[in-house]
């Protein structure tokens, strides 16, 4: 394929005790209802300056997500508590609260988490020939080895790599205004509040009433 000449990459997988097929129908309701914009949580962003540069020269900047390699963490798999986040801070530094539809959960215990705001027109869903080797890019202004360079760096073309790592599933997404944020104010899920989204996104009978029935439960004010 012909890639951009730089872009934004993350890894995915389990989280906060969804799979990754779970994380996905929670996204894909988010994205549906919000007039294709969904917010995908990160453990970091890139730095502002690399940011600031990264748009400025890509007029429609993108970001491949690749499913993780390896066995997830069983932190992240079966977490002891799992946080929604509710607000973030846009680009003039003032706190927010996320869209009406927009919800980003972690596992507890973090000081701080942060998403990638994101657009697709079309469904989401993980395809097989990604085919990106990690080995071929390096960091954006920065580093050759992107090998650990997570969770979300902005990446491009290494004319001197060497092929190394192979991500073969994944899907691009474009990037939306504010593209980065740094999420702001969480509460803790309780029990039946997790039980339910993980048991709705199991499922395959799930409506779009009943998935705005569950948001609205989740984020209204307590």
């Amino acid at each position: 394929m012909s890639w951009p000449n730089q872009f934004c990459w993350s890894k995915v997988g389990p989280e906060a005790g969804l799979n990754l097929d779970q994380i996905l129908r929670w996204k894909e309701f988010q994205r549906s209802l919000s007039g294709g914009q969904f917010f995908w949580g990160v453990g970091g962003i890139p730095s502002r300056p690399n940011q600031d540069a990264f748009i400025q020269i890509n007029r429609t900047p993108r970001v491949l997500f690749c499913e993780q390699l390896g066995k997830a963490r069983k932190d992240y798999l079966l977490p002891p508590t799992v946080v929604l986040w509710t607000h973030y801070l846009n680009q003039d530094g003032r706190e927010v609260a996320l869209p009406r539809y927009a919800a980003v959960t972690s596992k507890g215990g973090a000081s701080r988490h942060f998403a990638i705001v994101c657009n697709l027109e079309s469904p989401l869903r993980i395809v097989d020939n990604i085919n990106f080797d990690i080995g071929l890019f390096g960091n954006f202004r920065g580093s050759a080895n992107i090998a650990f360079q997570q969770p979300a760096p902005i990446i491009e073309a290494n004319k001197n790599g060497c092929p190394r790592m192979l991500y073969k599933r994944g899907f691009w997404a474009d990037l939306s205004p504010p593209y980065f944020v740094t999420l702001t104010r969480c509460r803790e899920l309780v029990e039946r509040e997790k039980s339910k989204i993980c048991e709705m996104m199991s499922s395959g009978s799930v409506d779009m009433d009943q998935f705005k029935t569950l948001i609205e439960q989740i984020k209204s004010i307590r």
